[in-house]
């Protein structure tokens, strides 16, 4: 058998857009505005559909050959229905932003989110319920409505996209607290310390 060697190369891998939305949706809730390099909508990664419902709840997308870079609006839109069947990472993400819109937004096609790391469906409309807000459980997913958050300490069932996601309300909310807040490390080990670069207030305990 002929031996070899193994050449080393360098490869540029673009950024994991699935992260990138949180990021993108704290822009969006705060009528901020945030720009990630090395990425474009011509990315294979589904999750980049979330650039299109951001728009259709009032954001600004400017999608550049090498960045895409989104502006927030002073009131999210709502009033709409999505189906999340082949970007479901991001149905946490909508969901969580869905309070602040002005008008309900139901998530579909989502049933399989069920048997990730947890019953995501069921998960955060046990968690937007404790913080008051209004929401209706459906096989394939939820519909959110429009509510002011009251405090509340939240459970991330060992899941970091429910970690995530949560985050995106202590943005606009006060006396939110997440438990676990480790589990993200899953996905972005240094997501609190990115979240608290932007500016925003992170106790971890």
């Amino acid at each position: 058998m002929k031996s070899g060697k193994y050449k080393a190369q360098s490869l540029a891998l673009e950024p994991d857009v699935s992260t990138c939305g949180y990021f993108w949706s704290i822009a969006a809730q705060t009528n901020g505005c945030i720009r990630i390099h090395g990425i474009n909508e011509q990315t294979r990664q589904p999750d980049i559909e979330i650039l299109n419902v951001l728009e259709q709840m009032g954001c600004t997308v400017i999608r550049g050959a090498d960045f895409i870079e989104v502006t927030g609006a002073p009131q999210l839109k709502g009033g709409f229905s999505i189906s999340m069947k082949r970007w479901s990472d991001q149905t946490l993400t909508i969901a969580a932003m869905a309070p602040f819109a002005d008008g309900p937004i139901t998530l579909t096609d989502a049933a399989h989110i069920r048997h990730h790391e947890c019953d995501r469906i069921a998960a955060i409309c046990t968690e937007l319920g404790k913080l008051g807000i209004r929401v209706e459980e459906h096989p394939d997913g939820l519909t959110v409505y429009p509510g002011e958050p009251t405090p509340a300490l939240l459970d991330t069932y060992d899941d970091h996209r429910v970690a995530m996601a949560l985050s995106l309300i202590a943005v606009k909310a006060d006396g939110i607290r997440i438990a676990d807040p480790g589990c993200v490390s899953k996905t972005c080990p240094d997501y609190w310390d990115r979240l608290s670069a932007l500016g925003l207030d992170v106790t971890l305990s």
